[in-house]
């Protein structure tokens, strides 16, 4: 065996050697030869310990939405390495593949239909429902009923969530699948140019905080309270004191009723826009800062019209008629497309407004739980498990200490450099993404570019503002870079006002990626280590075309 940085052509297994300051303990020698993936994208931070102990609901709703399409999940193996969690990857995930293939096809023409008439009412009823409870008036005892009630839909909220975005991506794969055929190997991805998503929700809440933005700037007494840099709760309280603020807030308390619902991440721990609205308020900031247009939305048109026109070109070049190849194309680029709002769309409702009102309801529990004594702080909830805040309602056990040492662990693990993988990259048929982060270091030790994929045209270049979790989004300020290790849908205000994103996390067809195109945003995805190899502040420029990032300066400099 190797190590990492070994010439891969010897055929042998090749063991990745982790970061200095990342150190890797196994239990067994049979566990360091396996390779492991850590899920960067959806555990960008070491997560909280409710937010793993709850998530046993969205593995239900993913397993009985992945026996509908043939595929029997088996057990993974899991394991937390320094507070982030990692599982081994898995060549075969179950099921006859043709089969599996074959009925993701077979939902495709009738995913939109169903969206309208079962998938979307039965949301709406629910989240309907769960909003309406007043938590307060609820006893200790209907607290618990309600935990247990917001649980179990969210459960079936994710089987909708997998029900949906499964046929989503295997329309966007065999429009791909085709496009290749027509084109050549390897031409795939560039496929992605002929859809857009401007006609999302998420794309709606922009424009709504656009429309809020500007309602804000045509009152001088509205914009200089916003422009002063409070926290959210002291910005509200300084509107409150004129009558064109009250005016203006009766918009805001409108805007955030109809989009507030919103985790700004994966993490339960994270408050929801309605809870602590300081994220809107520096969006509004900096849209009130200077000469700021939303952004239209619809993609990058010009590369849309050059791939038509290839397309075209092609066509007319085969030598035989292809009129089969053809309707493949036409019907399945017309499914994508029919589909594709669904990626972005089943998330507001799903992973933003089911999971937002599944934390307001542990919320109440934790603020129960401060006023018996069992912790000093309701938020604290988040840091113990499902089981021991349930517990802690009927046995008052001070769990202090507890919350503590897991704020202590968690604070400590955040400093670290996790990679994406670790173990051992197998000699057989080795992921692409692994044998790069193994030649990453080496990359990065001999240049001052990193090579990432291209996820949005164009260039840009500003300082750079590493953002790990949402408690830093107030560093963000107008033609910074975006450095992260992944984006959720609510994030993606902060695209109107940086000038180029930089993501570790996801490919083309990944939520940055696609919300900057959407956004004109110039951005590469698939960075090794961003977050480590730059460092706050440094000048960057990045090349969305080529997928280059380029370390342009020191900090300061």
């Amino acid at each position: 065996m190797t190590d990492t940085g070994a010439d891969r052509s010897s055929g042998e297994p090749v063991r990745i050697v982790p970061p200095d300051d990342f150190p890797v303990e196994w239990d067994s020698p049979e566990e360091a030869e396996l390779l492991w993936s850590w899920d960067n994208f959806h555990n960008p931070a070491p997560p909280s310990a409710m937010t793993t102990s709850i998530g046993e609901f969205t593995r239900r709703g993913s397993e009985a939405a992945n026996r509908a399409f043939g595929r029997e999940p088996g057990p993974t193996r899991r394991k937390f390495i320094n507070g982030y969690p990692y599982s081994v990857v898995e060549t075969d995930r179950g099921g006859d593949r043709d089969e599996i293939k074959q009925k993701l096809a077979d939902a495709i023409p009738f995913l939109e239909k169903r969206w309208i008439e079962e998938f979307l009412p039965e949301l709406e009823d629910d989240l309907a429902e769960m909003k309406s409870i007043d938590l307060g008036s609820l006893s200790d005892e209907e607290v618990l009923g309600h935990v247990d009630f917001v649980l179990q839909k969210a459960s079936r909220h994710w089987e909708i969530h997998f029900l949906v975005v499964s046929p989503v991506h295997a329309a966007m794969d065999r429009m791909m699948e085709t496009y290749e055929k027509l084109m050549g190997e390897g031409t795939g991805e560039e496929a992605h140019a002929l859809v857009d998503s401007a006609d999302t929700k998420t794309m709606e809440v922009n424009r709504a905080l656009a429309e809020l933005g500007s309602s804000a700037r045509s009152s001088e007494a509205v914009s200089a309270v916003i422009l002063g840099r409070n926290d959210g709760g002291r910005t509200i309280e300084q509107l409150q004191k004129s009558s064109e603020g009250q005016r203006w807030l009766a918009e805001f308390d409108s805007f955030m009723e109809a989009y507030g619902y919103r985790p700004p991440g994966f993490d339960m721990r994270f408050k929801t826009w309605r809870e602590d609205p300081s994220v809107v308020f520096v969006i509004l900031r900096e849209q009130l800062s200077g000469d700021w247009e939303a952004p239209a939305g619809g993609g990058d048109a010009a590369a849309r019209v050059r791939i038509e026109e290839r397309v075209g070109e092609a066509f007319a070049d085969l030598d035989e008629p292809a009129e089969e190849l053809r309707a493949e194309f036409e019907e399945r680029l017309a499914q994508v497309r029919e589909v594709w709002h669904l990626k972005e769309d089943h998330g507001f409702y799903i992973d933003q407004a089911s999971s937002a009102l599944v934390r307001t309801a542990i919320a109440e529990l934790g603020r129960r739980l401060a006023r018996k004594g069992v912790v000093d702080d309701g938020e604290d909830v988040f840091l113990l498990e499902l089981d021991e805040a349930i517990k802690a309602m009927t046995v008052s056990a001070p769990l202090q200490e507890v919350v503590a040492e897991r704020a202590a662990r968690i604070e400590e693990w955040s400093e670290l450099s996790p990679v994406r993988f670790l173990g051992t990259i197998p000699a057989d048929d080795p992921p692409e993404e692994a044998v790069a982060q193994a030649k990453a270091p080496e990359a990065a030790a001999r240049s001052d570019a990193l090579k990432g994929q291209a996820a949005s045209a164009g260039r840009a270049s500003g300082p750079a503002r590493v953002v790990i979790t949402p408690a830093q989004f107030g560093k963000v300020k107008r033609g910074d870079v975006l450095v992260c290790r992944s984006t959720s849908p609510t994030w993606t205000p902060l695209f109107n006002i940086v000038s180029a994103l930089v993501s570790e996390a996801g490919g083309v067809l990944s939520h940055p990626a696609i919300i900057a195109r959407e956004h004109g945003l110039p951005a590469v995805v698939g960075v090794s280590r961003a977050t480590d190899l730059i460092v706050d502040g440094q000048y960057v420029e990045v090349d969305g075309s080529s997928g280059v990032v380029r370390i342009a300066g020191t900090v300061g400099e």
